[in-house]
C-alpha cells in the first residue's frame, strides 16, 4: 500500500506525463530541465543509447537528441555539458533549433535579387542562381514545396512580376 501511495505521489508531481516513446524516465535535476530516456524498438525491447530531452529557461521548446551513450554516468554527464552550452546560447540570444534549409533558401531567394542591384546582372543571372542551388536542394533534401515556391518565384521573375536589375 505504501509502495502504491509513493507511485501515486510521483505521478501527480509530473507535468508530463511519460510518453510512449520515453521508457526509463530519468530526471536529472528533479525539476524537468534535463530528462533522460530510451526509446523502444517495433518489437517493443528498448534501445539501449540514451536521448536527453532538454528545456532551457526563457527559451521555447525542447531540443531532443541522442546522447550517444549507453552507460548512466556518462550520459548524465553530457547531458549536463549539452545543457550548459544550450544555456549559454540562449544567454546570447541565439536560438535553441537551427533553421530549416528550407527557410533559409526561401529568405535568400527573396533577397538575391536585392542583393544584385546596380551589379550589372542580368535576370538570367538570378534565375541561373536561384536553379542551381534550389535543383541541388531538391535532390538533396526532395522538398516538393520549396520546389513548387521555386517554380512560383522563376514564373514572377520570367512574367514580370518581380522586378530584378536590368529589368
Amino acid at each position: 500500500m505504501v509502495l502504491l501511495s509513493f507511485f501515486l505521489h510521483l505521478l501527480s508531481k509530473k507535468k508530463h506525463p511519460m510518453a510512449k516513446y520515453e521508457l526509463n524516465q530519468l530526471d536529472v535535476k528533479k525539476d524537468e530541465i534535463i530528462v533522460l530516456y530510451q526509446r523502444p524498438r517495433k518489437d517493443s525491447s528498448i534501445i539501449p543509447t540514451w536521448q536527453m530531452r532538454i528545456s532551457v529557461p526563457n527559451s521555447t521548446g525542447y531540443k531532443r537528441v541522442s546522447t550517444g551513450e549507453r552507460e548512466q554516468p556518462e550520459v548524465i554527464r553530457k547531458a549536463i555539458n549539452t545543457y550548459e552550452k544550450l544555456y549559454m546560447k540562449v544567454l546570447s540570444a541565439e536560438a535553441l533549433q537551427s533553421k530549416s534549409f528550407k527557410d533559409v533558401y526561401n529568405k535568400w531567394m527573396v533577397d538575391l535579387p536585392k542583393l544584385l542591384v546596380g551589379k550589372n546582372r542580368t535576370k538570367d543571372y538570378s534565375t541561373e542562381r536561384i536553379s542551381t542551388v534550389g535543383n541541388f536542394s531538391l535532390k538533396f533534401f526532395k522538398d516538393l514545396r520549396l520546389m513548387i515556391s521555386k517554380r512560383r518565384l522563376l514564373h514572377s521573375i520570367e512574367s514580370g512580376e518581380m522586378r530584378t536589375p536590368q529589368s
